[in-house]
């Protein structure tokens, strides 16, 4: 009888093995056995692929030992923790692997009184999720950051400046730079550049079609040189003022607001690019709200140009009114003139503005309007 229930007892044992083993296939989670001094007992691998080295490699040996020197330092700190505080400890760490860097988990907690456990787990998706997110949320802050520049200041190269400080930042990219289109002249010129070596961009101007940047304003597209150095047949001729700075990769986007070029964004790498599709996704953008910027000052300075013709204008009509009041009135020829002098003189001894002495000008020039309408055997 107490045979049987040994088998049974026993059996139970082995099945809970059993189990316990099934559950532990069933997840990609590491296992390793190991001492206090870290020598590594025995591991069980989810998934073997994940393992940093062989077996024969670590079996037996010491796991601060095995890993690279700035993982094992910190394993070694994680099991004093344990084995002093008798709490989990924590260690997250990268390692190299043929398909690129892996981030893994590892916890380890004390089980009994000679033996450590530590279960790792690969983090990798986990951590390039965050980073990817981390990315996402930097970029829509440039834009916003770009936006707030573009809305509130009316300084072209100051805009286009902080704008490509970002483009630089974001996109990963050595230098950057902006020709604005003269529809005159049917030419691009450099206004703004960042990250060349020469202290400022040449400004020669690029007829249209001329060069990846005047083909990219011609053809309306981006234009795109992943090796300078191995141009083929289909390349143009290139007249560059970078040629001493070793730059690699280039692209060219046309800055394209209403229907209307308003110039060229330029991006030079000095190694190769090898973008993705959100990394194309966020030039187009920035290139977009670069054409912005250069639309919105154009429109600025379009009003100030009519809001100085309208001055003039007014000015002018007021001269004319003044002079025809002169000619109704010849007894006091010239009293306009002085009334205005001498007020213009007045105002600025009491310390009045000059944008405000404008104002008082034009009063003084037309204090005497309403003699036009009286009668001269009145006057």
């Amino acid at each position: 009888m107490e045979g049987g229930e040994q088998s049974d007892s026993n059996l139970e044992v082995g099945e809970d093995r059993i189990e316990l083993e099934a559950i532990f296939q069933a997840f990609s989670d590491m296992l390793f056995r190991m001492d206090l001094d870290g020598k590594i007992l025995g591991y069980k691998a989810g998934k073997a692929s994940l393992l940093y080295t062989s077996p024969e490699q670590f079996l037996g040996k010491r796991i601060q030992d095995v890993m690279p020197d700035d993982v094992g330092k910190q394993c070694h700190q994680a099991l004093d923790q344990v084995i002093q505080t008798g709490e989990v400890a924590h260690v997250k760490y990268k390692l190299g692997s043929p398909d690129g860097d892996r981030w893994f988990d590892a916890r380890l907690v004390k089980a009994g009184k000679q033996r450590i456990v530590a279960i790792i787990r690969d983090i990798t998706d986990h951590v390039q999720n965050q980073n990817r997110i981390r990315t996402q949320l930097d970029r829509l802050a440039a834009l916003r950051a770009i936006d707030a520049v573009i809305t509130s200041s009316f300084d072209l190269n100051l805009t286009l400046s902080i704008l490509l400080r970002q483009v630089i930042k974001q996109l990963g990219v050595d230098a950057a730079d902006v020709l604005l289109f003269n529809p005159d002249k049917r030419s691009l010129e450099r206004v703004v550049g960042l990250g060349f070596q020469a202290n400022k961009p040449q400004k020669n101007a690029l007829p249209i079609g001329q060069g990846y940047a005047g083909l990219a304003a011609l053809k309306r597209e981006t234009i795109r040189v992943l090796d300078l150095n191995n141009r083929n047949e289909l390349d143009v001729i290139q007249p560059s003022p970078f040629s001493d700075e070793d730059f690699v990769s280039y692209y060219a986007v046309p800055l394209i607001a209403k229907g209307h070029v308003k110039g060229v964004l330029e991006i030079f790498n000095r190694t190769s690019l090898v973008p993705d599709d959100e990394w194309s996704d966020l030039l187009a953008m920035m290139a977009g709200q670069a054409a912005i910027a250069i639309d919105s000052a154009d429109l600025f300075r379009d009003l100030q140009r009519s809001h100085n013709d309208l001055i003039i204008a007014y000015d002018a009509t007021i001269e004319g009114w003044s002079r025809a009041l002169d000619l109704h009135n010849q007894k006091n020829e010239g009293h306009t003139r002085r009334v205005v002098e001498l007020t213009e003189r007045l105002a600025r001894r009491m310390g009045i503005s000059e944008e405000d002495i404008l104002h008082i000008r034009r009063g003084a020039m037309l204090h005497d309007i309403g003699k036009m309408g009286v009668p001269d055997r009145i006057l």
